[in-house]
């Protein structure tokens, strides 16, 4: 399959890789990696050796995690 074709498919499913999350959460490296690996909320979708997490889990995910102050 080709390189161009892949990414479409990737994109239609919303899924993304490491990189893509750190690129939009603005996240490090190892924070990242440490929540596809440790945190059991975390939206994480294993495939072979590569994590990945849907954009609409994603989201969800950090709407549901943020503190609020003052409480």
């Amino acid at each position: 399959m080709s390189e161009m074709k892949t990414q479409e498919m990737k994109e239609e499913l919303g899924l993304l890789d490491i990189n893509d999350v750190m690129a939009i959460t603005d996240w490090g490296e190892e924070t990242v990696r440490k929540l596809m690996q440790t945190d059991k909320e975390f939206p994480v979708i294993k495939i072979g050796k590569k994590n990945q997490v849907s954009f609409e889990a994603l989201k969800e995910y950090v709407k549901h995690r943020r503190i609020k102050r003052g409480e």
